[in-house]
């Protein structure tokens, strides 16, 4: 049919304030043309108001409702205003948009909802402050999970903790944690804990000592939580803060039994030295190459070194010894002292009185010039001091003697108050030496036996040698099978010619010689006596003689008789046996 028309009986085609309207019946199109309602225009599909600056009002009757079938369309940066004229809510406009925002109610036990939409499968949801604002969420907290009966904060120990981010659960239907997820192949997960020294909007340097970002560790006691520990990162009390100097401390903090405080048991400082309150008890520690695993020390790389500003105390458990250990053949335990002064001890006490003291040789000091000895010391008040072997008691002291239970054997001399004992710098044991200065030079022959101070001293390729009495036998180098008894004894220290390389002479007495280096078979017997060798004619054998007496008056005979003064009377005779033959010899007084 015909498009039906708005008619009037006063005025065709419109409509005015007053008139009366009849009643329509629309067919397929109907339509209402342009017309004016006092100040509403409708044309076609628009209604506007013919006011300037005038509103539109759609005002159901009673309870009734506006209600919008289809979407509702806003032109950009337009939206939904209060009685005041105030906006309340702006909508923009985004070219070519595809994703949005569902707001749907809930039922009773629901909470409603604010969901992203749109076509992309992955849509984040964008909350943006304005300038330097703050997004805030119930006033100023932000909680995950079931919020429970302390959405705020809790009370630790009589303080109220307020929250502004807090993740809670209540009877584990939900987890409470709070987790840093990020997926970079450069930027890490990151919590920042910043600090400004000052109680305003203006900025302030941290001094030493304070704390930047402290971690506490909670649970419920009785009327309220308690702190079991905490982690504190601060600045170190030494060094200085600046803008390019930052030393940090980090702090390890637990609360002992029978206290709600935490206390620190681990510092470290901007030097990363680690200092512990307590004992540091592992199975197994290794720092840098030093190993503790159980009750072992090891070095993983090179030595070990345990080094004490002032004591430096090994102690065992009760009853049990504490003990040094060298693992392997040809190793050594070492006390060194590096310093430039002073002895490296190693010192036994018992408790801490040092009044008795055993000083042992035999230990190495490596560096200082002082000239101190070495010295291995134990030190026990009012008591002996005693090494055990399994067999027992080996050497003791009592007060200030040494008692050897057993043989001393040493393999190399020994030196005793200054005395030598032993068998020389040579290599030959079947040498005896006791003395101070008795040597036996690097002597290669054995059977030579020295006592006394300086006895063969310069000895070196002699055998079969006897030398008892100080400097006896002095200057002998190469000689063989000479006995010398008595100070001086074949010596120059007194008289004659020092024997040197001579064989087979027996000098015994203070200062009893020969009268040639190179003698061979004299016999001297007493103070001075000097076995002279014959200067002028022989009757045959020219070896030497023998001189019985002293110095001054010699008892003497030769074979040959030429050399001797004129005889006096005749003081008798005595009767001798060589190699077989009888000899008669008158006794004749010389002058």
């Amino acid at each position: 049919m015909a498009d039906i028309k708005w008619s009037a009986f006063t005025d065709a085609g419109a409509i005015t304030s007053g008139d009366d309207v009849v009643g329509l019946r629309a067919g397929a199109n109907v339509r209402l043309t342009a017309n004016a309602f006092d100040n509403l225009l409708l044309d076609t599909n628009t209604l506007s108001s013919t006011d300037t600056n005038g509103d539109i009002s759609l005002a159901p009757d009673g309870t009734g409702n506006v209600i919008v079938s289809s979407n509702l369309q806003l032109s950009d940066a337009t939206g939904i205003i209060d009685e005041n004229q105030n906006s309340q809510l702006i909508f923009n406009t985004t070219a070519s948009a595809v994703n949005y925002l569902t707001l749907a109610n809930a039922a009773t036990g629901n909470g409603p909802s604010l969901v992203v939409a749109g076509t992309d499968t992955d849509i984040d949801l964008n909350i943006n402050a304005k300038g330097t604002g703050d997004v805030l969420f119930n006033g100023s907290d932000v909680i995950c999970g079931d919020p429970g009966t302390e959405a705020s904060g809790i009370n630790i120990n009589g303080v109220t903790y307020d929250s502004a981010l807090k993740v809670s659960d209540i009877a584990g239907a939900n987890i409470a944690q709070f987790i840093l997820h990020r997926h970079s192949t450069t930027l890490q997960s990151l919590i920042v804990g910043a600090r400004s020294n000052s109680d305003t909007s203006a900025h302030g340097v941290v001094t030493n000592g304070q704390s930047l970002l402290t971690t506490y560790g909670v649970g419920w006691t009785a009327s309220h939580y308690d702190i079991f520990g905490c982690i504190d990162i601060g600045v170190d009390s030494a060094g200085t803060v600046s803008a390019t100097s930052s030393p940090g401390r980090l702090l390890f903090q637990v609360t002992a039994d029978a206290s709600n405080t935490p206390t620190t048991a681990l510092t470290i400082g901007n030097d990363k030295a680690a200092t512990f309150a307590g004992a540091l008890s592992a199975a197994s520690l290794q720092v840098d190459n030093v190993n503790i695993d159980g009750n072992t020390v090891s070095s993983t790389s090179g030595g070990l070194t345990l080094t004490a500003l002032s004591v430096l105390s090994l102690t065992g458990g009760a009853g049990q010894p504490v003990k040094l250990t060298v693992p392997t053949s040809g190793q050594e335990f070492q006390v060194i002292n590096t310093a430039a002064a002073g002895r490296a001890k190693l010192a036994f006490y018992r408790n801490t009185s040092e009044s008795v003291f055993l000083a042992t040789a035999g230990l190495t000091s490596v560096g200082g010039a002082g000239g101190d000895d070495t010295w291995l010391e134990a030190r026990i008040a009012s008591a002996n001091v005693h090494l055990v072997t399994t067999a027992g008691v080996a050497l003791s002291t009592s007060g200030v003697d040494v008692v050897v239970a057993g043989a001393l054997t040493s393999t190399l001399d020994a030196t005793i108050n200054g005395v030598t004992a032993g068998h020389g710098n040579g290599s030959t044991v079947s040498n005896v030496v006791f003395g101070s200065g008795s040597s036996l030079d690097n002597i290669s022959l054995g059977n030579n036996t020295a006592m006394g101070d300086a006895v063969m001293p310069t000895a070196s390729s002699a055998a079969d040698n006897s030398g008892l009495g100080r400097g006896a036998l002095f200057d002998l180098t190469t000689g063989d099978e000479n006995t010398a008894i008595g100070r001086a004894a074949g010596s120059t220290n007194v008289g004659g010619v020092g024997l040197t390389t001579g064989s087979s002479n027996t000098f015994i007495g203070y200062g009893a010689n020969s009268n040639a280096a190179a003698t061979t078979g004299a016999i001297a017997i007493g103070k001075g006596a000097l076995a002279t060798i014959a200067t002028g004619a022989t009757s045959g054998d020219d070896g030497p003689g023998i001189a019985i007496g002293s110095s001054g008056t010699p008892v003497g005979f030769r074979g040959d008789g030429t050399i001797f003064p004129s005889a006096g009377t005749s003081a008798g005779y005595m009767q001798i046996t060589i190699n077989g033959t009888q000899y008669k010899i008158e006794l004749m007084a010389i002058s």
